[in-house]
């Protein structure tokens, strides 16, 4: 799983300084320092959207996740086709209100979808 996080200046300043020191390999001290800013900054939570299945909508179910995404029509078809073999996350996001209004738009389409903390 890669994550893309905005470091602050002194976490980068210690993350360059670490070819300066030599008792423990660069990777390890990486760590550390990183395991420490995520101990006092832990990221926030995320909720995403999945959709289930389409069901017999399957049109009006792509419409919808144009609307939430900005995808264009076969970027949207394709996840739409993906969630025939098993849910698919559509969206993502920090609010968990949010995603409760993107399920509900998704379900007012026909489709079945649910929301997931990650």
């Amino acid at each position: 799983m890669n994550v893309t996080v905005d470091l602050p200046e002194q976490v980068a300043a210690d993350l360059k300084k670490l070819a300066l020191v030599e008792d423990r390999t660069v990777e390890q001290q990486a760590r550390g320092i990183l395991r420490r800013y995520f101990a006092e900054n832990p990221p926030p939570s995320a909720y995403g959207v999945v959709l289930v299945s389409c069901n017999d909508k399957l049109i009006q179910t792509i419409k919808e996740i144009r609307v939430l995404t900005d995808l264009g029509l076969k970027a949207a078809k394709d996840l739409a086709d993906r969630a025939v073999n098993g849910p698919v996350e559509i969206i993502r996001y920090e609010n968990e209100s949010e995603a409760q209004r993107a399920v509900a738009l998704l379900t007012s389409a026909g489709a079945t979808a649910q929301v997931e903390k990650r």
